[in-house]
C-alpha cells in the first residue's frame, strides 16, 4: 500500500490541490453570485443587472489583492522550480537564488511595502488625537467655545505642570 503512495505521490498531490482549488472556486463563486449562505433577502439584489454590476465592482475592488497573490505565488513557484532543478550543487543553488531574487525580488518588496505601509497608515490615523473644544457659559448667558489644549503623544497631564 505504501509502495503505491510512494510511486504516485506527485499525482496524489495534484489531486489534492485540484480538489481544494475547486472547493475554493465554488465558495468564491457562491460569494460573488450570492448563492447559498451568501443570499440576500432583497428582491432587487437578485436581478441580473444588479448581479453583474456587483460582480464587476467586486472584481475591480479585489483585483489588486489577486494580483499581489499571483505575483507572490509566481515568485514562490519559480524559486521552488529553480531549486529543484539545481539539485545539490551549491553553485547552481546560488545562481538560482540570485536570478530569482534579482528578477522578482523588487516586485515582492513593493507588495510587502504596500501592505505594511497601508496598515501603518491606518494605525497612525487611528492613534492621532481628535481636536476637542471646551464649552462654557459666559457672563451674558451666551456659550463660549474655546479650543482645548491637546497633549502631545507620550506626555501625561502631570508632565505638563
Amino acid at each position: 500500500m505504501f509502495g503505491y503512495f510512494a510511486a504516485n505521490a506527485a499525482g496524489i498531490w495534484v489531486l489534492i490541490v485540484v480538489v481544494f482549488s475547486g472547493i475554493l472556486a465554488a465558495q468564491w463563486l457562491s460569494w460573488i453570485f450570492r448563492w447559498g449562505r451568501f443570499q440576500s433577502g432583497t428582491p432587487e439584489a437578485r436581478s441580473i443587472r444588479f448581479l453583474l454590476a456587483d460582480l464587476a465592482a467586486k472584481i475591480i475592488n479585489e483585483f489588486r489583492h489577486l494580483l499581489a497573490l499571483v505575483l507572490v505565488l509566481l515568485f514562490g513557484g519559480v524559486l521552488a522550480f529553480g531549486l529543484v532543478k539545481a539539485g545539490d550543487d551549491a553553485q547552481e543553488i546560488s545562481a538560482v537564488l540570485q536570478a530569482v531574487a534579482s528578477s522578482l525580488g523588487g516586485l515582492i518588496g513593493a507588495i510587502i511595502g504596500y501592505y505594511f505601509g497601508e496598515s501603518a497608515g491606518s494605525r497612525r490615523a487611528a492613534d492621532e488625537p481628535m481636536a476637542t473644544c471646551d464649552v462654557s457659559q459666559g457672563e451674558d448667558g451666551v456659550d463660549e467655545i474655546r479650543e482645548a489644549a491637546v497633549q502631545p503623544p507620550g506626555e501625561s497631564e502631570s508632565d505638563q505642570t
